[in-house]
């Protein structure tokens, strides 16, 4: 349960960045078997995941119970 509610946002930020930068900027086509789905699409979809991402793990960084309790030191001999 608490793997869906982190994850929603990020879902929701595919959907929001594809369908603007699909409609917008779409020119190329990504598949025949989907005429509608374009390179650019697939592109926003992926910028806005991947900032949306960077948001929310600075977000839940800054709760202790979000963060892993052991010293991660011992990996950097």
């Amino acid at each position: 349960m608490l793997a869906e509610i982190m994850l929603r946002p990020v879902m929701s930020a595919v959907l929001a960045c594809c369908a603007p930068a699909g409609f917008f900027f779409g020119r190329t086509p990504l598949i025949k078997l989907s005429p509608k789905k374009t390179w650019e699409g697939f592109i926003g979809g992926f910028i806005g995941t991947v900032i949306v991402a960077a948001l929310l793990a600075d977000i839940m960084s800054r709760f202790k119970w979000m963060t892993c309790p052991r010293p991660v030191s011992h990996l950097c001999h």
